[in-house]
């Protein structure tokens, strides 16, 4: 529906119609239709929260972290993924709210995972900080992975190719990681 009409011309009674059911009803779950793309974001960071409990205790919390972005990732339509993300690219107050509801809903319960892994309160200054890197981590990885590199399942999360195609040694950028001269 968003994608036919953009989502800032479609109004509260059209979203109602589509979902056969009544205004008053959509009010009662959403407050504003801006609220109806948190679903997906709430979504994803309590399936997460459910993989990420079930990783061992003693796995580095990054790696638990990967692996289990990884398999979500993999196992979405991305057509779908896709979509979602171009509509709310495509509109400003929605990227505003799909953005607050990231840094509210998936940075706090990454916040909670470090922070359990760590021995340390959610809320102090290393889960917190650990959790906003990580979420932008995801989110830039998603971009590029779902929107740019789909086609290619070759592309390693996380995992970037030096010269020749090894993982892990050199770097992908002219200039780095290579000798600059003799520098005595």
């Amino acid at each position: 529906m968003f994608e036919e009409a953009r989502f800032a011309t479609v109004n509260v009674e059209e979203i109602a119609a589509e979902a056969q059911i009544s205004t008053r009803t959509f009010y009662r779950y959403f407050a504003t239709k801006e609220d109806v793309l948190q679903v997906r974001i709430r979504r994803e960071a309590e399936s997460l929260r459910e993989a990420l409990e079930q990783r061992p205790v003693g796995e580095p919390p990054l790696h638990s972290l990967r692996y289990r972005r990884r398999a979500a990732i993999s196992a979405e339509d991305p057509a779908l993924h896709k979509r979602w993300i171009a509509v709310v690219a495509a509109t400003p107050t929605a990227l505003r709210a799909v953005l607050g509801g990231c840094i509210l809903t998936l940075n706090g319960m990454l916040a909670e995972f470090f922070g359990s892994r760590l021995n340390v309160p959610a809320d102090a200054l290393v889960p917190t900080m650990l959790a906003a890197a990580a979420a932008g981590v995801i989110r830039a990885a998603e971009m590029r992975w779902v929107v740019v590199r789909r086609e290619s399942r070759n592309d390693h999360f996380g995992e970037p190719q030096g010269p020749g195609g090894r993982r892990g040694h050199g770097s992908r950028y002219p200039g780095q990681g290579q000798s600059r001269g003799n520098n005595k």
